[in-house]
């Protein structure tokens, strides 16, 4: 399951996104494992809610 939640940016991102007015951000977690489950990378991308729209699909397997 995927959590993406939506808050006020703090001021370092709202300078750094140049967010105009009173906009949320998103922030996204990704981990992203080797072919033997392994973690391999970790990241939290912090994104202008009002730009981006989340879409996601998944394969079973």
């Amino acid at each position: 399951m995927d959590r993406i939640p939506a808050r006020a940016p703090t001021q370092e991102q709202y300078q750094a996104l140049n967010l105009p007015g009173d906009r949320p951000v998103l922030r996204t977690p990704c981990v992203v494992y080797s072919d033997d489950e392994r973690p391999v990378e970790a990241t939290v991308m912090v994104k202008a809610g009002h730009l981006y729209e989340l879409r996601y699909e998944f394969t079973p397997g």
